[in-house]
């Protein structure tokens, strides 16, 4: 949608609310939504290979987090078919976010909101490969060199 709305000059494919919409949720779906949870996710499929254990220790912990990562995402993404979504770039600084006259309506409450699941998420990962790191280590098998 944003191609097709900078493929001419004065398209009107899209308002420029919306637009700015789709634009902020394309660069918050892109940083918090794969780049980041892609690290996660690598780290969490190597990490026990590495240190020759079965699974990670805390498997509790990595459930509540993808279901805050779930729940994150779907507070993120479902915003913009309200017309919900925030509308001020990915980076959300203030005054876009928090002056009413640059974004109308709630918008940059429920992205935030969403955005504080999915870094709940982010640190139930951080927490599970830091105490896998500490604990699942095989006898003889030292931090430092």
């Amino acid at each position: 949608m944003m191609r097709v709305q900078l493929a001419v000059p004065d398209n009107d494919v899209l308002t420029a609310n919306f637009y700015s919409q789709v634009f902020t949720l394309h660069g918050t779906a892109m940083m918090f939504l794969f780049a980041v949870p892609i690290f996660e996710a690598v780290a969490d499929l190597l990490l026990p290979q590495m240190l020759g254990a079965r699974d990670l220790p805390l498997p509790r912990l990595s459930a509540f987090g993808f279901w805050c990562f779930v729940i994150g995402g779907v507070f993120v993404c479902g915003s913009i078919f309200f017309g919900a979504a925030p509308g001020s770039g990915w980076f959300m600084y203030p005054p876009l976010t928090t002056n009413e006259e640059f974004t109308p309506g709630h918008g940059p409450d429920i992205g935030l909101l969403g955005l504080s699941f999915i870094e709940i998420a982010s640190i139930a990962a951080a927490v599970e490969l830091i105490v896998g790191t500490l604990k699942c280590r095989p006898p003889g098998i030292r931090l430092n060199l």
